[in-house]
């Protein structure tokens, strides 16, 4: 974690004033910074219409108990003070201005919504290798699909801190977690049936549960297998490849599995093709889906 870089893009845009979201992002930062690793860096980037940017000697802060203490304080002045929502700016500056210091580690902590989210995602992809992303939504208004996909691009996690959470002690804690470990990155799982049928994952972390559903006959599943697939081990550089038959499945009954036949109905039918395809399928499977 030594050669780790921890960025901090706060949103201070008008719109952090409702619902005490600027003190939840503060109380996050406070969370971060009680956490970090000694001897790591880490630098914050306000952001809104404008940037700011946190300086202690440089922007890029080896994290001593003197910087986190002195970024501490300064947090206590954080506002809702920098205008409208600008996150492409601050994502770009996170990669080209601050000073490269190992391994970077963005965390994204905003409320808002932004007409260009797509070259967010796009910058957030386009650095990924060597400058992961962590998004966290704060409030209830919060484009998921905004931070989703940064997440996504950036081969990160992502949160949702919903207003008055007590949350986010624990979700603070699991980002910084992940993002101080290797993780799988492309991930995908394949139903190996008369017609393969594969499922992308993405990025996945030590100790994160994957979830896939498949609706199948009795007979497809006595000869079904699943393959767990990995182009690169973050260690090896080698491909991962796992292959699952059904004797390394456990049998669900009663409502457990109810819910899971439900969960695995409702993934199907969001994948139809076309209306008609969609109705019939909720009929079957006594599931609505929009």
């Amino acid at each position: 974690p030594k050669d780790h870089h921890f960025i901090f893009l706060v949103d201070r845009s008008g719109s952090m004033q409702s619902n005490n979201r600027m003190p939840a992002a503060v109380s996050a930062l406070n969370i971060f910074l009680r956490s970090l690793p000694p001897g790591s860096h880490f630098s914050v980037i306000s952001f809104g219409s404008r940037t700011s940017v946190l300086e202690y000697g440089s922007s890029a802060i080896k994290y001593s108990e003197a910087s986190r203490d002195f970024a501490l304080r300064e947090f206590e002045y954080f506002s809702a003070d920098h205008g409208g929502t600008n996150i492409a700016k601050p994502l770009a500056m996170a990669h080209s201005q601050i000073v490269k210091r190992g391994n970077k580690r963005v965390f994204l902590l905003t409320d808002g919504f932004v007409s260009n989210k797509h070259l967010v995602f796009d910058i957030a992809r386009q650095h990924a290798k060597h400058m992961s992303a962590f998004a966290f939504g704060i409030g209830d208004g919060c484009d998921l699909e905004l931070v989703k996909g940064t997440a996504a691009a950036g081969r990160g996690t992502f949160s949702i801190v919903r207003d008055g959470s007590s949350e986010l002690n624990g979700l603070v804690v699991s980002a910084l977690q992940n993002a101080m470990q290797p993780s799988l990155n492309d991930c995908c799982l394949t139903w190996q049936l008369d017609r393969d049928d594969r499922v992308h994952l993405g990025e996945v972390f030590r100790d994160q549960s994957v979830t896939a559903y498949k609706i199948m006959s009795r007979e497809d599943f006595n000869l079904m297998r699943v393959e767990f697939q990995c182009k690169e081990h973050p260690l090896t550089g080698r491909p991962v490849t796992n292959l699952f038959d059904k004797s390394r499945f456990v049998k669900l009954e009663g409502e457990q599995a109810a819910a899971l036949v439900k969960a695995a109905a409702f993934d199907a039918i969001k994948k139809a093709q076309t209306p008609a395809a969609k109705i019939e399928m909720s009929l079957a499977y006594q599931v609505l889906c929009d």
